[in-house]
């Protein structure tokens, strides 16, 4: 079976500024899976629940970058990543990635 796209859920990000273990397992799959889809959709800017982790600069790391930025230090092409970085919440997450990203692209995930 092939999808268009496969969502991964945000998670956290550790201390050093890369992801939770928990989020790493999620995106190891999804590597195990790289030749069933055509895309990857990395969800979460963060949390309101705790302060978001900083860079060296100061400036919050979002989970989706992060998780974008593990994706291709493990071969999977930069043009196959989509990444929603705009909500802090799992409904925010469901919102603008179906809003902004599934319907506009016509995929089915």
């Amino acid at each position: 079976m092939t999808y268009d796209c496969i969502v991964i859920p945000g998670g956290g990000v550790d201390l050093n500024g890369s992801p939770s273990a928990w989020v790493c397992t999620r995106l190891d799959r999804v590597i195990e899976m790289a030749s069933y889809a055509s895309y990857f959709l990395v969800l979460s800017r963060g949390t309101t629940h705790h302060p978001p982790v900083l860079n060296k600069n100061s400036f919050p790391i979002d989970e989706a970058t992060v998780s974008a930025a593990y994706l291709i230090e493990r071969n999977i092409p930069s043009n196959k990543i989509l990444i929603e970085n705009w909500s802090f919440d799992t409904i925010g997450n469901a919102h603008f990635a179906r809003q902004c990203i599934i319907e506009s692209m016509e995929l089915h995930c």
